[in-house]
C-alpha cells in the first residue's frame, strides 16, 4: 500500500513554477514521506514498470533531469527523480549530521519501497553519483544496476583516501585535499568551513550563496573550454588574464568562490529563461546549507564505511563524462578508469561513454548523448516488471 501524498495541489506547499516545469518536460510532481521526512519527488511514466531512480548532485535538484523524463519514460520504465533530502521542496535539516550515507541510503531505499517497487536501476550526477557508487555497494540486493555520469568509481583524493572506501588509507578524503592543497582555496574544503554566524551550522559558503544565487548558477552552468574556442578575440583576451588573476587567487585561501568563477559573457544556449527560474526558485525554497552538508560529511561517511573495505560493485555498471568535464580533468587520477574497472568488474568498455566537448552539465548540455547512453544500458538491464514490482 503506497502512503504517498497524492499529486500536490496546494500551491503554498509546491508553487505553481514547479508544477509547470514538471509538466513541460511530461514529470508529475508530488511530496512522498519517507524515512521520516517529506521528499519532493517528481516522476514520469507508468508506475507499474520497472523503477529507474535518478539521483542528483550540487547544485541542483530534480529538474536536473528534464531531458531525460520523456525519453526514458517511453522506453517503458518508471522514471523517479527526487529533490534529495536538503534541495528544492524536501525537508532540509541544517544539521550535518543528518546527511550521513547511510541516512541517504535508507532514504533512497525507503523511496523505492515507498513507490512500491522492490528493486530499481539507480542513476547518479555529481554528488548523486557518489551516492548511487555507495547504495549499490550497500544495498545491492535493492539496486540492480548502477550508471553514473561524471563522478568515477573509486575517485583517489590525491592518490590517497578512495572515495567510496574501497581500499585502506592512512588520511581521510577531507585530511588528503588539506594536504594536497595546503593554503590556497579548493570548493571543498571551503564548504566544510562552519563558523556558525547566524546559525550554528553556517559557514561563509552558504552565505555567500544565498547573497547572490544568480551568480552562482550563471557562473557555474557554463562550458568554459567552449566558452572560449568559440569566444571572439577580445574575449579570449579576457578570459586569460582572468585566468591568471583567479590562479593567483587560489594560492590563497582568504575570499569566497564566486570571485573565483572565470568571467562569461552570458549563460548558454542550453539553459532558458525557465530552467534559471526554476533553479532560483528551487534554491529559494531550501537554502543553500543543505546542499553544502553533503561535502561536510566526506569524513563521516568514510569513518563510517569501513565495511566496504575489499568490497567491489558486482551489478552491471555503466559510465557517461563529457571530455571538458573539470571533475576528469582537474580533479580525479589520471588512472580513474583503471582504477573504476578494478572496483567494477562488471563495467564493459560498450557502457562507458566519453561526450567529446561535453562540461559536468552534460545531461542539459547533451540530452541527445546522455539519453542514448542510458537508454543502452538500461534496456540491457532492464528488470521483469514482477520482480520490480510489489504485489
Amino acid at each position: 500500500m503506497i502512503s504517498s501524498k497524492p499529486p500536490l495541489t496546494d500551491e503554498s506547499a509546491t508553487p505553481s513554477l514547479q508544477h509547470n516545469y514538471a509538466q513541460k518536460y511530461g514529470a508529475r510532481l508530488r511530496i512522498v514521506k519517507v524515512n521520516g521526512i517529506d521528499i519532493e519527488v517528481a516522476e514520469a511514466g507508468d508506475s507499474s514498470n520497472p523503477m529507474v531512480l535518478l539521483l542528483h548532485g550540487w547544485p541542483e535538484t530534480w529538474g536536473s533531469w528534464r531531458w531525460q523524463f520523456d525519453h526514458l519514460s517511453h522506453l517503458g520504465f518508471y522514471v523517479v527523480a527526487p529533490s534529495t533530502r536538503g534541495y528544492g521542496f524536501s525537508h532540509a535539516p541544517d544539521d550535518p549530521k543528518a546527511y550521513g550515507i547511510k541516512i541517504l541510503a535508507d532514504d533512497a531505499v525507503g523511496l523505492v519501497h515507498e513507490l512500491g517497487h522492490h528493486t530499481a536501476q539507480i542513476v547518479g550526477h555529481d554528488w548523486g553519483a557518489i551516492c548511487a557508487w555507495h547504495f549499490a555497494l550497500m544495498r545491492p540486493e535493492i539496486f540492480t544496476s548502477v550508471f553514473c555520469l561524471s563522478v568515477p568509481l573509486g575517485w583517489s583524493v590525491d592518490g590517497e583516501a578512495v572515495i567510496p572506501r574501497l581500499e585502506s588509507s592512512t588520511l581521510t578524503p577531507m585530511a588528503a585535499l588539506r594536504k594536497q592543497y595546503g593554503s590556497g582555496f579548493f570548493y571543498i574544503i571551503y564548504h566544510n568551513q562552519i563558523d556558525g554566524e547566524g546559525n550554528p551550522f553556517s559557514g561563509p559558503a552558504d552565505r555567500e550563496y544565498e547573497r547572490n544565487p544568480e551568480k552562482l548558477h550563471d557562473g557555474l552552468m557554463q562550458n568554459y573550454v567552449s566558452n572560449f574556442k568559440s569566444g571572439s578575440v577580445k574575449y579570449k583576451v579576457k578570459m586569460i588574464f582572468s585566468g591568471l588573476k583567479i590562479a593567483l587567487k587560489m594560492r590563497h585561501s582568504v575570499g569566497g568562490m564566486l570571485e573565483r568563477l572565470p568571467i562569461f559573457v552570458d549563460v548558454p544556449d542550453w539553459i532558458d529563461s525557465s530552467d534559471r527560474s526554476f533553479w532560483l526558485n528551487q534554491f529559494s525554497a531550501s537554502g543553500f546549507l543543505g546542499g553544502l552538508n553533503y561535502y561536510r560529511n566526506l569524513d563521516e561517511n568514510y569513518k563510517n564505511t569501513a565495511d566496504l573495505e575489499g568490497k567491489v560493485v558486482m551489478q552491471p555498471t555503466g559510465f557517461l563524462y563529457g571530455s571538458q568535464d573539470i571533475v576528469i580533468t582537474h580533479l580525479v587520477e589520471k588512472n580513474w578508469l583503471i582504477d573504476m574497472k578494478r572496483f567494477a568488474p562488471q563495467l564493459k568498455d560498450e557502457y562507458i561513454t566519453q561526450v567529446n566537448g561535453g562540461s559536468h552539465w552534460i545531461m542539459a548540455e547533451r540530452p541527445n548523448e546522455v539519453n542514448k547512453a542510458l537508454e543502452s544500458f538500461l534496456l540491457a538491464h532492464r528488470q521483469d516488471k514482477n520482480m520490480s514490482k510489489t504485489s
